[in-house]
């Protein structure tokens, strides 16, 4: 991570690193499961995971958990 790069965004890479955790797990992550691995607050998490939803980068289950479907182009 290049934190003292004054390029370099903490947004896009907080996206990446929770896109990375969902793909990752075997299972459907909540969305407090979500917030803590990544030490984000509830405002900071939703916003994150909604817009990765509404990119089709993440999907929710019946049981409103989170998961990475694969994405056609």
């Amino acid at each position: 991570m290049k934190k003292s790069d004054p390029y370099f965004s903490r947004a896009v890479e907080k996206a990446m690193l929770a896109l990375e955790y969902v793909r990752q797990s075997p299972q459907p992550l909540s969305f407090m499961e979500i917030a803590a691995k990544l030490g984000l607050t509830k405002a900071s998490a939703f916003r994150l995971l909604y817009t990765l939803e509404a990119l089709r980068y993440l999907s929710k289950t019946p049981g409103g958990c989170y998961l990475a479907p694969l994405r056609a182009n």
